[in-house]
C-alpha cells in the first residue's frame, strides 16, 4: 500500500463516524458497510462448546439492623420477601466471611453454615437475577442501545469485576455460564487475532483497528461514545453472527464477550466476590522524560 493512499482509509472511517453521529443515524455510507462485512468474514471465529464465561452484578448488602424485623409479622411468603430474606442472610455471611464483624456470627456457626451449604451452586444472585436484563430495563451499553438487551460476559472474574467498575470491598455476585453449543462470533480482540496470518491487506488492518478502537477504547458511557460501536454490533448481528469478542478497556489482557442471544448459555451458579485491591500504574506522556 502506498503512503499516499493512507489518508483515504482514514477519511472513509472519519466520514462514517461523523455521518453516523451528526447526519444519518440509521442509513450511513454503504461503501464502508461492505468493507465491515468483509472484516467480519475475515475475523469470524467461534466460542467453543463448554467454554466458561463470567458476569458480574453488584450485590446489595442489606443492613441487618434496618431489616432484621421486616419479616417478623409476615404470615405468607412471597417471591419478594424470600429474596429480601436471602439477601439479609447472605449479607450477614459476607460480614462474617470478612472476619471483621464477630458480632454477626461466631466462627463455629459460620463454618457450620458454609459446610451445610457447600453443595449449593448459588451463593450470589439466581439465574433469573444474573442474566441479561428485562428489555424494558436494559440500559445504554457499548454494543446495545437502551431497550435492547444483550448478555455481556467476560473471560475471567477479574475482567468481569473491572467492567462493572467494582470498588475495593464492594461485593459482587459473579455468575458462571457454560456455552452449550458452538457460537459464531466476530473476534475484535487484538490480543487474540493475528492480522498478518489472516491475510489482511493494510487497508483491512486499518479498518479492523478502527473497529477495535470503537469497542475497546475507554469511554464515558455516553450516547455519543457508543453510537458507532452500537451500529456495528447491530450490523454484525444482521449478518448472522451470534456475538462479538473484544478487548477490555478496564483490565489489560482481559476479554469481553457480547452475545446477542443467551439461549446457548447454561447457568452454572453464582458466587460472591469483592475486589481486594486496585493498583494504578501511570506513565508520563508530556513533557517527555
Amino acid at each position: 500500500m502506498e503512503n499516499s493512499e493512507l489518508p483515504d482509509e482514514i477519511k472513509l472511517w472519519a466520514d462514517f463516524e461523523r455521518e453516523l453521529i451528526y447526519t444519518n443515524r440509521f442509513f450511513p455510507n454503504v461503501e464502508i458497510l461492505s468493507k465491515i462485512e468483509g472484516i467480519a468474514r475475515m475475523f469470524a471465529d467461534t466460542i467453543t462448546e463448554g467454554c466458561v464465561l463470567f458476569r458480574a452484578r453488584e450485590y446489595e448488602e442489606v443492613d441487618y439492623i434496618l431489616f432484621s424485623d421486616e419479616f417478623d409479622d409476615q404470615e405468607e411468603a412471597s417471591e419478594e420477601s424470600d429474596k429480601r430474606k436471602r439477601d439479609l442472610y447472605y449479607s450477614v455471611l459476607i460480614k462474617a466471611a470478612r472476619g471483621k464483624d464477630s458480632d454477626y456470627l461466631s466462627g463455629r456457626v459460620f463454618s457450620e453454615i458454609v459446610n451445610e451449604k457447600k453443595n449449593s451452586s448459588i451463593w450470589g444472585y439466581s439465574e433469573k437475577e444474573s442474566g441479561k436484563p428485562n428489555r424494558e430495563k436494559a440500559g445504554l451499553n457499548r454494543a446495545s442501545p437502551k431497550y435492547i438487551a444483550y448478555l455481556y460476559l467476560a473471560g475471567d472474574v477479574d475482567t468481569a469485576l473491572a467492567e462493572a467498575r467494582a470498588q475495593v470491598n464492594q461485593p459482587f455476585s459473579i455468575a458462571e455460564y457454560k456455552i452449550a453449543k458452538s457460537l459464531k462470533i466476530v473476534n475484535l480482540s487484538f490480543s487474540h487475532v493475528d492480522c498478518e496470518n489472516n491475510g489482511a491487506t493494510m487497508e483491512e488492518v486499518m479498518l479492523y483497528a478502527f473497529i477495535h478502537r470503537a469497542f475497546s477504547s475507554p469511554s464515558n458511557s455516553s450516547d455519543r461514545d457508543y453510537l458507532v460501536s452500537q451500529y456495528i454490533a447491530e450490523y454484525i448481528k444482521k449478518l448472522g453472527y451470534d456475538g462479538i469478542v473484544f478487548d477490555s478497556s478496564r483490565n489489560l489482557g482481559g476479554i469481553n464477550y457480547t452475545l446477542f442471544d443467551d439461549s446457548a448459555c447454561e447457568f452454572l451458579g453464582s458466587a460472591i466476590h469483592e475486589v481486594a485491591s486496585i493498583k494504578v500504574a501511570s506513565r508520563r506522556l508530556l513533557p517527555p522524560e
